[in-house]
């Protein structure tokens, strides 16, 4: 049995969710509703909870600034908002989980299953890399999921990520050894697309913040600065071109 709360300002969504876990998720025990910071506060200082279903956005304030006040946080968290944010980018680069509003079931079922066969031993930490995150209104760390746990890693000091099968290989700034990624590439392609990363080649994505130089050919390549070097695929070039030309500009 999974002992769970929600904290929702927002009444109509609050019996929603409730509705879709009596129905759809019997294992799921829920203790009790919040509305608020200081309600949820009181909530989870009175009871022993595994999971909280935590609306970002709240009538006094939101749900980092209930999680700031809160120390040793053992529970595990599904964020709910009815938007797309900045704050959502934040969630997924610390492989925290979240729903849209108005809850799909199938997600919802998705999302405590997720719960259900992770471990929440980084729970501290992706926490704390969340918030400081959404602090600095910048995303700077990356959460790495791998075959052990999670590795957390500065954005900027990955060169390249390579697609292995279903994994990927992320190379770093100061290391031989690639960190192995239970993560695909194209997840990668997804989260980093904003941050100066491009798809080069069905097999890599590139940081194009250390590329050192490209080489011209039916689709050249480029020489990244720790020496490799990636073939650009011919449908890609021109696009690579176009923006280091816009950089030069």
């Amino acid at each position: 049995m999974i002992k769970a709360i929600i904290v929702e300002d927002e009444k109509p969504s609050a019996e929603n969710l409730q509705m879709i876990l009596q129905a759809e998720v019997p294992e799921v025990k829920l203790l009790g509703f919040a509305n608020s910071v200081k309600t949820a506060i009181n909530l989870l200082s009175t009871n022993d909870v595994d999971l909280v279903f935590l609306d970002i956005e709240l009538g006094d304030g939101t749900a980092f600034e209930l999680l700031k006040s809160l120390s040793n946080i053992k529970f595990n968290i599904i964020f709910t908002t009815a938007f797309e944010s900045y704050a959502i980018k934040a969630i997924k680069f610390n492989a925290l989980d979240y729903l849209l509003k108005p809850i799909d079931i199938e997600e919802l079922k998705q999302a405590v299953k997720k719960y259900q066969s992770a471990s929440n031993n980084h729970i501290q930490e992706k926490l704390k890399h969340l918030l400081e995150n959404i602090q600095q209104h910048k995303v700077n760390k990356i959460a790495i999921p791998t075959h052990n746990g999670f590795q957390f890693i500065e954005i900027k000091d990955i060169i390249c990520i390579k697609s292995s099968g279903n994994y990927s290989e992320l190379q770093m700034t100061g290391k031989k050894e690639s960190i192995v990624s239970s993560r695909s590439l194209k997840e990668y392609d997804e989260l980093l697309n904003s941050n100066g990363f491009l798809r080069i080649h069905n097999s890599y994505t590139i940081n194009l913040d250390h590329i050192e130089k490209y080489v011209k050919g039916v689709g050249g390549y480029v020489v990244m600065d720790n020496g490799e070097k990636i073939e650009v695929s011919r449908r890609k070039k021109e696009h690579l071109i176009d923006i280091i030309e816009k950089s030069m500009s």
